[in-house]
């Protein structure tokens, strides 16, 4: 009980040097100089602090038009994150009771009805904000802040703020977009769901390790039809990541950029680095004509042919392409022989034809003994067989007689096949009563 009145003063005139002594003091009546606390330690140091800065924050939101308030709260928030680092312990106890605080400043900026009186004190804050500081959690917890509030603004005010909060670290030339991710990429996602960021495109660099921010930077470039920055950013990440996917992905960036920008040659460079996990036959062929010499062009053909074949059951993306590259070079008894039950069944359908021409028995028990599959498209999207049964029952019952379905259903259910789940033949097995 004296430990927690021991902190229960009044704050009306408390200064910031008073707030952090006090923090301090706190934690040196529980550990003394220790960085290793228990966690009982840790609650009582949290009750007192409470004590010390919940008063002096009711104190603050009385008071936010007054710049004298807030350089108080820029107190309590480093002290606060000086023991975040001190402690080896979790911190998660630390942040809830910043976020308390927060909450108090929020709510108070809520109930602010006067227009003028908004503005005035939302000027002052992101004033604070950009006030250089020993860290930067002044800055991170700020925008936390306003992050809140923005969630109660119209459309007009929430608009003011974002435009207000990137012009003033412009003006303040606060390294904050190339040096302070967190923020740069808070305040980035803020502005685009904002639909501000268009305007303000030019102030944000690409962030190494950060692919979803970087990408939708570079999306936002592309569309306002700035390539050159769009492409410069894309070429600095790709030398940068380490990481296959990303360099992929920022290529993939590149080939689109080179499209509407018209550099076939940019865009075969790009296309070849992309080219084994984005195989398609647009880009193969382009590919293949870029070579100075036959003997270069069979290699790279020879490399990328065995990675789909070695793939081309697992993989919808390598069935896609190699069953088009042989349909464009009609061979199309190599087709068949790619066929299997781990051949999707809208490749069936999509080359049906073409299969049916070729060899229409061996096509139907193929067909009949396909295994249904589950797959993701070359868009990304999850597919399944099944999706495309209707459609296949349909080529099946148009070009085979029935007596032709019921004597392949029986040699596929008398075969070494019939121990697999085999939907097709299943359905014409009930359909026909076979035994």
């Amino acid at each position: 009980l004296n430990f927690e009145q021991k902190f229960n003063a009044k704050t009306a005139e408390i200064k910031p040097e008073q707030i952090i002594l006090q923090t301090e003091t706190a934690v040196k009546l529980v550990v003394k100089s220790r960085k290793k606390i228990e966690n009982t330690e840790l609650k009582a140091i949290l009750d007192a602090w409470k004590n010390i800065h919940t008063p002096a924050v009711e104190n603050i939101v009385n008071n936010l038009h007054e710049p004298a308030s807030l350089k108080l709260y820029n107190a309590i928030l480093l002290v606060c994150h000086k023991y975040k680092q001190l402690f080896s312990t979790p911190v998660t106890k630390i942040n809830n009771h910043i976020t308390a605080l927060n909450t108090l400043i929020v709510n108070a900026l809520a109930i602010i009805e006067v227009e003028a009186q908004w503005h005035f004190v939302i000027n002052n804050m992101v004033e604070q904000m950009c006030e250089p500081q020993e860290n930067l959690q002044h800055r991170i917890q700020y925008l936390n802040i306003l992050k809140e509030h923005r969630n109660c603004l119209k459309v007009e005010h929430e608009k003011y703020l974002c435009t207000l909060l990137v012009e003033k670290m412009n003006e303040k030339k606060i390294k904050i977009f190339a040096h302070e991710t967190e923020t740069t990429i808070n305040i980035y996602n803020w502005l685009s769901s904002s639909k501000c960021a268009p305007d303000y495109l030019h102030l944000f660099k690409p962030t190494v390790y950060y692919d979803s921010y970087n990408l939708s930077l570079i999306d936002g470039l592309i569309a306002n039809q700035n390539y050159t920055t769009a492409e410069k950013y894309c070429l600095e990440m790709e030398s940068r990541s380490y990481s296959y996917d990303s360099k992929i992905t920022y290529n993939m960036l590149l080939k689109n950029i080179y499209t509407v920008t018209n550099q076939p040659s940019k865009y075969i460079n790009a296309a070849k680095i992309c080219f084994e996990s984005q195989m398609n036959l647009p880009d193969y062929l382009l590919i293949m004509s870029s070579f100075p010499n036959l003997e270069d062009a069979k290699k790279w053909r020879s490399k990328q042919l065995g990675i789909a074949s070695r793939n081309i059951d697992s993989n919808y993306l390598y069935q896609e392409f190699v069953f088009a590259l042989l349909h464009y070079e009609k061979n199309y008894i190599k087709m068949m022989e790619k066929l299997s039950d781990q051949t999707v069944l809208v490749l069936y359908i999509k080359y049906f034809e073409t299969f049916f021409k070729t060899s229409k028995i061996v096509l139907l028990k193929l067909i009949l003994q396909k295994k249904f599959l589950k797959y993701t498209d070359t868009n990304g999207v999850k597919m399944k067989d099944a999706d495309s049964l209707e459609q296949a029952l349909e080529l099946i019952n148009k070009n085979y007689s029935t007596e032709e379905i019921k004597f392949t259903c029986k040699e596929v259910y008398s075969s070494y096949w019939s121990y697999y789940e085999m939907p097709i033949a299943k359905y014409y097995k009930e359909l026909f009563k076979l035994n």
